[in-house]
């Protein structure tokens, strides 16, 4: 997983185990904070996705990265045509609307 320079990134065992100690063992975030050197910010995001998801990690299903271009399925490209379709119609109802305003 890729970040900005000089951040760091914790395994999923790692955050299992400050989750486990924070809300099982009742280790306090400052605690957790000075053995392990983790904001406390971050500690109560992954307890809130351990909540969440049943994992200290977000999961949030989002499919990340460009559209892909070539598609094996017909009907996907055919889906994405008609979206592109439906943007274009509303972007020129939003033109001419100002074009008329501005009459």
């Amino acid at each position: 997983m890729a970040g900005k320079a000089g951040m760091r990134h914790y395994d999923k065992d790692f955050r299992m185990t400050v989750v486990d100690l924070h809300l099982n063992k009742g280790w306090s975030l400052s605690q957790l904070e000075g053995e392990f050197g983790i904001n406390d910010t971050q500690i109560l995001n992954w307890c809130k996705w351990y909540k969440q998801y049943g994992v200290p990690m977000q999961q949030t299903g989002k499919v990340r990265g460009r559209p892909k271009k070539n598609y094996s399925d017909p009907t996907e490209k055919i889906k994405r045509l008609e979206m592109e379709v439906a943007l274009l119609k509303k972007f020129n109802e939003l033109l001419l609307e100002e074009e008329a305003k501005r009459r």
